[in-house]
C-alpha cells in the first residue's frame, strides 16, 4: 500500500510541478506584454529622461518579471500542498 501511495503522489506531484510552470510561463508572458505595452504609450518626455534610458526599460521587463517566476512557480505548488495537507490532516483528526 505504502508503494501504491508513493507511485501516485509521484504521478501527482510531476502533474502538480508541470501545471504550475505552465502557469507561470504564461503568467510571465502576460505580464511582460502588459508592461511592454504600457511602456510603448507614454510620451516622447518619459523616454528623455535619465531614468528612463532604452537599457533600463529593457532589464525592468525581463528582470521584474522574471521575479514572478519565484512566487508563482515551485513556491505557490509548495504554498498549496502545505494547505491542504494541513487542512486533510485537521479534518482527520477531527473526525475520530
Amino acid at each position: 500500500m505504502f508503494l501504491m501511495l508513493g507511485v501516485v503522489l509521484l504521478i501527482f506531484y510531476l502533474l502538480q510541478g508541470t501545471a504550475f510552470r505552465f502557469a507561470s510561463s504564461q503568467l510571465i508572458r502576460r505580464a511582460r506584454a502588459v508592461a511592454f505595452r504600457s511602456i510603448l504609450r507614454q510620451d516622447i518626455a518619459f523616454f528623455e529622461e535619465e531614468k528612463n534610458s532604452s537599457g533600463t526599460l529593457a532589464s525592468f521587463l525581463s528582470i521584474e518579471t522574471n521575479q514572478l517566476a519565484g512566487i508563482s512557480d515551485a513556491t505557490l505548488g509548495a504554498i498549496i500542498n502545505f494547505t491542504f495537507t494541513v487542512i486533510g490532516a485537521t479534518a482527520v483528526v477531527c473526525s475520530f
